[in-house]
């Protein structure tokens, strides 16, 4: 299990290099109201999600806004999470600290 430090800018990077039917988790602060949240979740575009994939005008907004689109496996629903509120990601046993 290894401990990394990763900075934002490499973020997408990571995730992207992942395969997209994988289960991830990730701790973030909720906007709302400041809490720490906890998610499991897909990329968007999986089997869990129906498999279609995003269409690129979304891709190219989730860039701009520095956003991720993702599956929710707990609420299958699509949830949009701000890049600059992620704290942590883990895939398989490896865990990221995210840093701007």
């Amino acid at each position: 299990m290894a401990n990394v430090t990763v900075k934002l800018a490499n973020f997408y990077s990571l995730v992207s290099r992942q395969h997209s039917r994988k289960t991830m988790y990730i701790e973030f602060i909720k906007r709302s109201d400041g809490t720490l949240r906890k998610m499991t979740f897909q990329l968007a575009g999986t089997k869990a999600d129906n498999g279609d994939p995003l269409p690129i005008h979304r891709v190219l907004s989730d860039v701009q806004h520095e956003t991720l689109t993702v599956w929710d496996l707990n609420k299958e629903e699509y949830r949009r999470l701000n890049l600059r509120d992620i704290q942590k990601l883990t895939i398989d046993q490896d865990e990221y600290t995210i840093v701007p």
